[in-house]
Parts: C-alpha cells; structure tokens; sequence
C-alpha cells in the first residue's frame, strides 16, 4: 500500500517546522516538493531563496527571490531579500535598486531604509545615505544599528563630533552595545583621545572578547598611548583569533617596530601583504614600514626598494617618495647630477599647482626694516636633533632686527615644542591644515623669509614652499643635501659642509655662513665628565650613532682597527641592538677577521637621555661612521669629553663631523681617506693616557668655541638674511 501523499497545506507546515529547527536540508526538500506542485508559488520560492541564503548559496539564492519578485513584483519583503542578496554578492547598484523598490512598497520599512543606507554609503551617495538613516530612525527610534551606521557615515564625512551623537544615542538605548563602544573608540583615535578610546575599546570587548578587529584597535590604541607591552599582548591576541585580520599582523608590525624588535615586525608586516597582496593605499604603508624597519636594520639597498615600491603603489603620496629619497641621500650612493635630478622629480610631481599671488612691489621699499623671518619644522621637540640646535636660535634673534615666527607641525608636542614656543614672537600650528591652507596663512602673515628646517625627513611641509609663500625662501639645518625645489632660494651651510670645490649640485643657491653651521645646545642634564677606566690597558672606541650609518665599509674599517691595536674594543649603542637579528648581522665583519666576541660591546635602547650620555664616559676615542657622518652625536661626544675620529667626504651629508671638528679646534681628528683614518686611530690609542687626561678640559674648550656662540649664530643667520631681503630688493628693482 503506498504512503499516504501530504497536502500541500501539511507539507508547508512541515517545511516550515525543519526551517524554525535549522535542518534545512529537509526544510529544502518540502519547500521544493511543494513548488513542484505550485510552480506560481512567490511564498515558496522565497522559502527556497532564504534556506539558500542560510547556506551562503548567493546564487540560487538571488534566483529564487528573483523568481518571488516575478510572482509578486510589490511584496517588499521578496524586494527587501533580493537587495540583501545581491549586497552580499557585491552588488551594490543592485541591491540599491531593490532597496528602493522595496522602500517604494513598503514606506514603513526600517530595516530595508538602513541597508539601503548602507550600500548608498559604500557607493559614496552621501546626502542619500544620511536620509535612509534617518527614516530608518523615524520608523523605528530605537534602532540601535542604524545610529551606529549614521555615526560611521558622519566620521567618514569628517564629522567627529555628529557621529559622537549617534553613538551616545545607540548606547542609550543598549548600553551594551559593543559595535557603538568600537565605533566611538574608532572616533577617538582620529580625535587622538587614546585613553578614551582605550576605554571604549574595552567596553566592546566585555560583549565579544574573540572580536580580532576591535582587539587589534585596542592593541593600536595601546601603541599610540605608549603602553607597548600591553600593545603587544593584545595584537597578538587578536592575530590568534583571527590569523586572516590584516588589521592586527599591521598594527603587531607596528608596535614591534616600535619596540624594536625588527625580524619580528618585518615578519608581521609580511602578513599581512600575503593577506592582502593587491596593491592599495594600505600596502603602499605597510611597504614604507617594512623600510622604516629594514633602515634601522641598516639594511639600505633592501629599504630604498621597500621605499620605492610604496610609491610605486601610492604614486600621489608624497611622503613615500620623500623616503626614497631621504634614504638614497642617507646612503650617499647617488652621483650629485642623479640626486640633484631625483629631488627635483619631488617637485614635479607634488608641487602646488597654482602659486600664491608675489607680494605687492610696496612690501620691497624698504631695505633696513625689521624682518619677519619663519621656521618650518616638525621637530620642536625634545626627541629630535634640531631641536639642539634651533632653540637657541629662536631664544636669541635680536627682537629689534627681526620678529620671529615659528610655523610647527610636531607630531607629539613636549616640554621643549613649549620651550620654543615660549621664545617664539608667533607660534602657529599647521599639523593638520592642507598645504595650501597652511601658504595661505604664512602669506596672510606677511612673512619675509621663510626657512625649512627638514628637508625631507619624516612630517616636512616642503609642499608649503612649492606654493612660494614668501619672497625668500630657504633651507636649513635638518636635511643633508638639496631639497630640489625650484621655489627654494638658498640653501644654508658652511664652508666646511659645502667648500668652493664641491662637488655637490642644488636646486638652490649655495650660502655659505662665515663660521660653523649649527650652534649646540648641551642637554641641561648632561652628566659630569668622569672617564670609566676599569682596565687602564684596554682602549674603548666607540660610536652612538644609529644604525643605517653603520655601512659595511664602516664596519670593515672599525674591525680593522680593533684587529691592529689587540689591547682595543668597540662599544656600539643604538636603540636597534634590541633586536637580536640585527646584533647577530652587526658582529659578522668582525667575527670573519677572528676578533673575540667579547671585545664588541652592542647596547640597545637606554631609559633616559642622561644615562645615554653617560655612556661616552665609557669611551676613550669616539669613531665617527661614513660615508654619512654624525651631527649631534659627535658634538654630544666632544662636549661629554671625547674626541672623535672623522673621514671627511665629498658632500654635506660626509662633512658634518668635519664641520664640527674645524669649529673647536680639532683639525688633526678629521681624516681624509681610509687609510688616514686608521693611521689616525692607531696613534691616537699610543696616547690614550693624554686623551683621558684631556677629556675634562674638551668640555670647556667645546663651550668656548663658537659651536656654543649663539649670539655669534644669530649675528651671523641675521646678516644672511638682511642679505638676501636686500638682494630681492635690489632684483625687484631691475638693478
């Protein structure tokens, strides 16, 4: 006897018992044994559609609701599924145009007004997109994703403080909810509230402790509020739940960079372009970290190819290109014609379109009055070497010659951006303005000379020049070679950084002050010279200098130092010696020569300033490295006592020390080739005795040079830039 066939009534009943109880395999079976018998069914045929859905078949799905929306071209809710359908296909003008016709049928219909939000945001339809969001809110006010969506809308628009609303708004009505805590938290990062956002980053993780995307904003807020450790631990929790979150293997690259643990957070940032190997913004930055890395690595070649593909990746990003740049000058491996050509393509590719009106020819009549001069930096601040050098500038312009105005981008402001500040006649901010924003403000100010003071080291504003703000403009002190801006009128330097016979090529004029290039400021809390002789018969070289300047020619030179003079040993400090890989690298040239391990002494990152030049008291001879030379870390060793051997190059970047060396009277420490050099060090290490009796007395002889005049500076800053006001007349004159 054959099994008794169901009605058609019974057998949707039972299909739809499977589909409530989630066995939809034969929740599948009765809905389609039921269509066979009504192939006009709309009702079935969206049962089909949402069992594929379930399974994540998006294609049988869109043609099940396809063959619904046939049957019932008004029902909303088949038009509403159809647009769900085809956003999780990708589809976004589709699904818009399915929204629509389910909003069109059914006014009242929240959900389908927020997703319809949602792809019109994707899409860019802004003002579109916030009306969805707010019917969807009129529908229903307590539609808690809807706000969360409206406040995402408003951040993307820049509307930090609207979409600060709608996240309050979702959390009064569910005070749990984790997406409104990680939207917020995200807000607070662009405010650069890190604290807050740390906390609201915490409050979303009580509701979903395994959410990878909002641990590894957790672990970025961790690294930007400076708690690394707790950074670290986090990232690495977020990659553990989830190693596909491309977020969290960027942000553990970034906090390990921070630490210094280079291997590692090269390793991390390789990841997560095997993740995401397309070329896009996010990896073009990822490519500019893993060449931050490898730079402090002092792997060079292999950092300006990081660098290069970055601006490959993201040609319109001028700070990529600025890295390749800085590094190729930092490695001095370009002849001067191809570096001149290299830093001019900066300027072809980034420099403002439309000039700024010249001022007007009234502003010129004048020769003798009072100046306004300008510095551009993004480095008032304790941690950066300028900083050494332009306080005392800025504190000792002679207020009756010149008025002074300090244009800063610093990038985490401290007690000396306050110090500076403090001794600036005008201080004004231009982190965040566009360049052209901040030109126009600098015109507004009427300025006479403007003077970069980065080049194109990290967070320089060069493309503020490109707009000529300022009838004079110049460049000084915190970059090494030209900036290849047309609209740059000198370039400041000294006999000794750039002699007659240079080489060297600029895009700028050359002006050659009539003494030292720099004036040093002493840290105030340098401690006493007070030489550490554990073993009288053991001479310690040594150089604080950071990584990247250590070449292999460098590095061959010092071991053959240390292989000549057997009772002699090198001390290295630099914050990369925190990581393990880089140590192991740095000690292979001496350990090819057989030189006993023990006699290279590495040390990494130090806790403070003072103890960091308390270090030199460790060191009998300072060796300064090449073809790049030191600047601040050779005047921090001549003023801690201890002279320094130099190899004098053929441009700025290979003359500093020598500059330095000129200025106190140590003509006899500067070399001029490899050779001089060690037969410099030799002799030198015969009269250590003397150098240590000496050491106590440098210090002085360092304060009674004009390294330390800043009156002698300013005299000599002010007479160059009365020059080049009075030139600009005398050209704007036709004479």
């Amino acid at each position: 006897m054959a099994p008794r066939q169901l009605s058609s009534a019974a057998l949707a009943k039972k299909g739809l018992k499977y589909h409530k109880s989630g066995r939809l395999q034969k929740a599948e079976a009765c809905y389609q044994q039921l269509l066979e018998r009504e192939p006009n069914n709309a009702e079935v045929a969206y049962l089909l559609g949402g069992i594929a859905l379930q399974q994540g078949n998006f294609q049988k799905a869109q043609e099940a609701f396809d063959r619904a929306v046939q049957l019932d071209p008004q029902n909303a809710r088949y038009l509403y599924y159809l647009g769900e359908t085809h956003r999780l296909k990708g589809n976004l003008k589709k699904a818009a145009a399915a929204y629509e016709l389910a909003t069109a049928a059914q006014a009242n219909f929240p959900e389908a007004w927020n997703n319809w939000g949602t792809v019109l945001m994707a899409q860019g339809t802004i003002e579109m997109a916030v009306k969805c969001y707010e019917r969807a809110i009129e529908q229903r006010p307590n539609f808690t994703e809807a706000h969360n969506n409206l406040g995402i809308l408003y951040k993307r628009q820049g509307d930090l403080d609207k979409a600060t609303l709608c996240y309050e708004q979702a959390l009064k009505i569910d005070p749990n909810s984790a997406d409104a805590y990680s939207n917020w938290g995200n807000v607070l990062m662009l405010k650069q509230e890190w604290e807050q956002a740390i906390r609201c980053y915490r409050r979303a993780l009580q509701q979903n402790p395994e959410a990878a995307t909002v641990l590894s904003n957790l672990g970025n807020a961790l690294l930007k509020n400076g708690q690394l450790q707790e950074s670290l631990s986090v990232l690495r929790r977020a990659v553990k739940c989830d190693s596909k979150c491309t977020d969290a293997h960027c942000n553990l690259g970034n906090t390990l960079l921070k630490l210094g643990q280079l291997e590692d957070a090269i390793a991390a940032y390789r990841s997560f372009l095997e993740l995401r190997p397309e070329a896009s913004e996010a990896a073009a930055e990822v490519y500019n970290n893993i060449g931050n890395a490898l730079r402090q690595q002092g792997d060079i070649p292999s950092s300006v190819e990081a660098f290069k593909r970055a601006s490959e990746i993201a040609p319109a990003n001028p700070v990529f290109y600025s890295n390749v740049l800085f590094q190729q000058s930092y490695s001095v491996r370009l002849s001067p014609a191809d570096s001149l050509a290299a830093h001019r393509l900066w300027e072809e590719r980034y420099r403002i379109s439309e000039p700024l009106p010249y001022p007007p020819a009234e502003r010129f009549l004048d020769p003798k009055r009072r100046l306004k001069i300008a510095y551009v930096s993004p480095d008032f601040k304790g941690d950066h070497p300028v900083s050494y050098f332009i306080e005392l500038i800025v504190e000792h312009h002679h207020r009756d010659q010149v008025e002074v105005f300090a244009y800063s981008n610093v990038h985490g402001p401290d007690g000396v951006t306050e110090r500076i500040k403090s001794k600036s006649d005008h201080w004004r901010e231009i982190k965040g303005l566009s360049d052209r924003a901040a030109a126009e403000l600098i015109a507004k100010d009427e300025i006479d000379v403007l003077i970069d003071l980065a080049g194109h080291t990290a967070y320089h504003r060069l493309g503020v020049f490109t707009a000529k703000p300022a009838p004079i403009q110049a460049t000084y002190l915190g970059y090494f070679t030209t900036t290849g801006l047309s609209q740059i009128d000198y370039w400041i330097v000294d006999p000794v950084l750039v002699p007659l016979d240079s080489k060297e090529q600029s895009s700028e004029q050359v002006w050659r002050l009539n003494r030292c290039w720099g004036c040093y400021r002493p840290a105030d809390d340098a401690p006493p010279i007070d030489p550490v002789v554990e073993d009288p018969s053991i001479i310690t070289f040594g150089s604080f200098n950071n990584l990247p300047k250590l070449t292999p020619p460098t590095l061959e030179l010092w071991a053959e130092i240390l292989e000549a003079i057997p009772n002699s040993q090198l001390l290295l400090k630099t914050k990369a010696f925190s990581d393990a890989a880089t140590q192991k690298r740095i000690r292979q040239p001496f350990e090819k020569r057989g030189l006993d391990p023990s006699r290279i002494l590495l040390k990494g990152e130090i806790n403070s300033h003072r103890e960091h030049l308390g270090l030199y008291n460790l060191l009998d001879i300072g060796l300064d490295p090449f073809p790049f030379t030191g600047a601040t870390t050779t005047a921090d060793a001549l003023w801690m006592g201890v002279p320094v051997i130099s190899l004098a190059g053929g441009c700025m970047a290979a003359r500093q020390s020598a500059s330095l060396l000129h200025t106190v009277g140590l003509e006899d420490w500067i070399a001029y080739s490899k050779e001089e050099y060690l037969a410099k060090a030799i002799e030198f290490a015969k009269n250590v005795i003397a150098i240590r009796k000496d050491s106590p007395a440098l210090r002085q002889r360092v304060a009674d040079s004009e390294l330390c005049d800043a009156d002698n500076m300013v005299a000599e800053l002010e007479s160059a830039y009365r020059a080049m006001w009075q030139a600009k007349i005398k050209e704007m004159s036709g004479n």
